[in-house]
Formats: structure tokens, sequence, C-alpha cells
């Protein structure tokens, strides 16, 4: 059976996405204020350094892969050489991140009641997921949004950072941002598009302890 969608129908699925769209943002822009963050001109390795230490020893009592057996020096190099060798900086030395979270905007962003946007953000293009999404298949009007930004090294949680890339969840590339951070976000994908925000927001990335139900 053919199904023939008419031009009528055409514009009005056009005309719920952009209104989808608009509400998106607008809510996206309630966590922040319009601004950019300072320039990052020092070395990065100063910020995460006093945390490697600690961060061996945590992985070492969860006998994360052998970590003990090959020691600390090992265990720094492999953070300095393939982890944080591979953050992508912008021309002010602030590190590109990028968090995924999963949208219903048929429903009243207003009864979420979320502090921030989270905590948890990835490092590399094209890796974040929403893991902790209560939405199934059978949600159709769930979008996918993703927003993409750049954080200042004081904004990042540097020992939970450094251990969740240092053992069997490194795959997940996470950044993990500490109380009372900011992210620099000029632009969100919605459903893989590309969506300007008309400017550079601060938005409050700090660790949401307010709501333990999280959908994100």
């Amino acid at each position: 059976m053919k199904i023939i969608i008419t031009e009528n129908q055409l514009r009005l699925l056009k005309e719920n996405e952009d209104e989808n769209i608009m509400k998106i943002v607008e809510y996206i822009k309630s966590f922040g204020t319009k601004g950019k963050l300072p320039s990052f001109d020092g070395k990065l390795k100063d910020y995460y350094k006093p945390y490697m230490k600690q961060a061996y020893e945590w992985c070492c009592e969860n006998g994360q892969d052998g970590v003990e057996r090959y020691g600390f020096p090992y265990f720094a190099h492999q953070f300095d050489v393939y982890i944080q060798q591979y953050f992508k900086l912008n021309k002010r030395g602030l590190i590109y991140v990028e968090r995924s979270i999963d949208l219903d905007a048929s429903n009243d962003f207003n009864n979420l009641d979320y502090k921030s946007v989270g905590e948890c953000w990835a490092w590399k293009k094209n890796c974040s997921k929403s893991y902790c999404s209560n939405f199934t298949f059978m949600d159709n009007n769930i979008s996918k949004v993703v927003l993409c930004g750049y954080v200042h090294p004081n904004s990042i949680d540097w020992l939970e950072t450094i251990y969740l890339n240092s053992y069997n969840m490194k795959n997940e590339v996470e950044i993990r941002m500490n109380e009372n951070a900011l992210v620099e976000v000029s632009y969100i994908k919605y459903n893989e598009q590309k969506i300007h925000l008309k400017g550079s927001y601060l938005l409050n990335a700090s660790a949401d302890k307010y709501n333990k139900n999280k959908n994100w």
C-alpha cells in the first residue's frame, strides 16, 4: 500500500517541528545567560596533575584492568597521551564538550524541575549518548538534542574525569563537571540538525543533586 503525504500535511509537519525546535531552544537557554567564558592560556596539566595520584589509587582499589601492576607512572602516561592529548581546544584554549539529552516537546518542560543541564559530558565529537533516558521506542515525540560547547578547565571535576577515563568505562569519553560549572554553548543539534542559539550562552552544568529521577 502506497502512502501519499499531501502538501498540506507536509506543511503541518514542518510547522510542528519548528515549534518543537523553538520550545527546546528556549528551554535550553533558560539554564543560563548570554555571555562567554574567559580564555585559558595556561598549562592544562596544572589543573589535572594534582588529582592524578588519587585517581590512580581509586583504580587500584577497584582492581581495574591491572592498573596497579603497571604502576603510577604508566597510569599518568596513559592519561597524558591517550586522553588529554585528544581534547579539542578552540582558539581561546577552552575544551570542546557535548552532552546528549532526550526531550519530549509535547510535554511541559517546566514540570521537569532540573536545576542544570547536567554534569556528564563527552570530550569527543559525536560520542555523547543519553544513557539515563526513561523513554522507549514507543515514545514517538522524543527528540535527541545534543548540546555542543566549550568549558574552562576550572569547571571540570578532574578527579572524576581522570578516573572515568582510566578504566573499563573509558569508552564513554566522559568529562565530569564540578559544582558551579558553566559551559559556553552557541548551538545545539536537534535530530542531527544544527540549530544556532543566536549568541553564546553560559549554561549551568553543575551536578544536579535536586532531582534523583533523571531522564537525562
